[in-house]
């Protein structure tokens, strides 16, 4: 195809222009938490788009909202979105692209620095190499690929650049906020790709679920001397502990999705105890031990099932130990998700994924969450996948990094996507 190619190639031209914006996207430290130079990145980002023509709305959230939406922040540390609009021939079909600016903190012991977008090997190293500023650049040169090539799109492409990806929560300051305040919706946006690191040669068509508990075990406080006179909360979170290991996760293990869910060892129901805090001096018996646990569910349970089976389980000590007394929270939720795979958007997708990697792409759910959640469940845009240049194993890692060559072949995917979703002209 002429058109196909002409885009194809004018990617390989931009490689140095894509490599450059992908370096300076690294250079802007924004670790979260706490949020840092999030107004940075988005006057970055504002320039740069301005200059390329589109529409762009910074969208700030009020700290008056940070309590519900960004409970660990200081208000000092603002939250800034920005959503960037360039419209085509026809007000429809809309494609919009989504990604986080925010990366996790670098932490210690790279051999490269974090935030200089290092060039090494036919690599760019750096904190949010793969995951997920890669992604940002990818989509923002899809189109300039399409339109450096001499073409103009006859549909509407927007972009948002969110916040707080990375920090989760039941809500959010970056795509939950945008959608709440009716930037993005059903009868606004026909396709969603959220172009997250799921690698480069798989489409992403859902989710498993996630359920985060915060428990406080309580007992009765004594001092050490008179360890009697007290009830150790402790050993009864341990009992419950014991509980949960050698009957709760044995039972989970036994549940294996039929969906090819990655990676491979996730296509199981997992249960983690991630954090215990339980006492305040060694000389004192403690009256309150508090968990936090992680669930993760496959599509084949319901969330309801999930919690109550959990509280079955606390419920059921309780009846073994007239002592054993609890409260529960329940911190996070995402439910298990999965879009339709014989939709327009997710082959045309993987029409785009064989034209230019030359394979069969896998159709994957991912093992943890994203916003997609939030288009899919909050906007009920059911078009909405997950696509993009880096690698799932890659991120979050000491020594982060994207080939060079991901990067152009996730580049060169989404400009033959969005071509073909909303169509050319000259």
């Amino acid at each position: 195809m002429y058109w196909r190619d002409k885009i194809l190639n004018e990617v390989d031209n931009l490689e140095n222009e894509i490599i450059d914006f992908l370096r300076s996207l690294i250079k802007i430290p924004t670790e979260n938490p706490p949020g840092l130079n999030y107004p940075e990145i988005a006057k970055f980002l504002d320039n740069k788009l301005s200059s390329l023509g589109y529409d762009i709305e910074l969208i700030e959230v009020p700290s008056e909202r940070f309590p519900e939406l960004v409970p660990f922040a200081d208000p000092k540390y603002k939250r800034v979105n920005v959503l960037a609009r360039l419209p085509g021939i026809e007000k429809k079909p809309v494609l919009h692209f989504n990604g986080h600016v925010d990366v996790v903190p670098a932490g210690s012991g790279w051999s490269v620095p974090p935030y200089e977008g290092i060039i090494k090997d036919g690599r760019i190293y750096g904190r949010g190499a793969s995951d997920m500023k890669s992604g940002l650049a990818a989509m923002v040169y899809a189109i300039e690929a399409i339109r450096r090539a001499g073409f103009k799109l006859k549909g509407t492409v927007e972009f948002s650049f969110v916040v707080d990806e990375e920090t989760a929560g039941i809500k959010n300051a970056g795509t939950y906020y945008i959608i709440e305040q009716g930037y993005v919706s059903k009868n606004k946006v026909d396709y969603v790709i959220v172009t997250e690191p799921m690698d480069v040669d798989k489409i992403c068509i859902g989710n498993r679920g996630a359920i985060w508990w915060k428990i406080n075990i309580y007992g009765k406080q004594a001092h050490g001397a008179y360890a009697q006179l007290g009830i150790n909360a402790a050993y009864k979170a341990a009992n419950f502990i014991h509980l949960m290991e050698h009957f709760l996760i044995p039972r989970l293990n036994g549940r294996v999705s039929k969906y090819n869910i990655y990676p491979e060892s996730a296509r199981i129901s997992s249960i983690s105890l991630g954090v215990i805090n339980c006492g305040v001096k060694v000389n004192v018996v403690p009256e309150k031990c508090t968990l936090e646990i992680d669930r993760r569910f496959i599509p084949e349970e319901t969330a309801e099932e999930v919690r109550r089976e959990f509280i079955e389980l606390l419920e059921a000590m309780r009846k073994v130990d007239p002592l054993f007394k609890y409260d529960i929270e329940e911190t996070y939720f995402s439910d298990a998700i999965l879009v339709p795979e014989d939709q327009p958007l997710v082959k045309i997708l993987e029409e785009s994924l064989r034209e230019v990697l030359r394979v069969i792409p896998q159709k994957v759910l991912d093992a943890a969450t994203d916003d997609n959640r939030f288009f899919i469940k909050n906007a009920g845009i059911e078009s909405t996948v997950i696509y993009g240049p880096g690698r799932a194993a890659l991120a979050h890692v000491v020594d982060e990094y994207i080939e060079i060559k991901d990067l152009l072949n996730g580049t060169k995917v989404l400009a033959l996507t969005a071509a073909k979703l909303l169509g050319l002209t000259t």
